[in-house]
């Protein structure tokens, strides 16, 4: 089985990216994924903060494409036949050891077609007033 191919769009929330990629790195063996970064023309702070990093292949954009066009350009020029797809968001905080473990448990049962973790974080450093929208939002279940 392939390693899994983590995907990670970039464009200017250079806080929270960081936490973005700092849980990752310390939550997950590096050496058990691939990892390809899309960087949607963003702002010079992200940039600098990509060079801390060391991702297989970086996809660097003089545009925001938006999310649908980079993912489907990452997986066309990144992934390997039958490899699994994880996005990730770059305002998702891993928080779990043996998330990837888990998440492939789950991913097993052949009736689940997607696994997804609710990320509480959206815009929580960089832009708050947008944290609170997201606290008032209605939930369901």
């Amino acid at each position: 089985m392939n390693k899994p191919l983590i995907i990670t769009q970039v464009l200017g929330r250079p806080i929270t990216t960081k936490k973005c990629f700092d849980a990752l790195l310390a939550h997950t063996r590096r050496e058990d994924f691939e990892w390809t970064i899309v960087d949607q023309a963003s702002n010079s702070d992200v940039k600098a903060l990509l060079t801390n990093y060391k991702p297989d292949n970086i996809l660097m954009r003089d545009f925001n494409s938006g999310i649908v066009y980079g993912m489907n350009e990452a997986v066309y020029l990144t992934r390997k036949p039958g490899q699994d797809i994880i996005k990730i968001d770059d305002d998702v905080v891993i928080e779990t050891k043996n998330w990837l473990d888990l998440f492939y448990k789950v991913f097993e049962d052949k009736s689940i077609g997607s696994v997804l973790g609710r990320r509480p974080t959206f815009f929580i450093d960089d832009s708050p007033e947008r944290f609170i929208t997201y606290i008032q939002m209605p939930r369901k279940e």
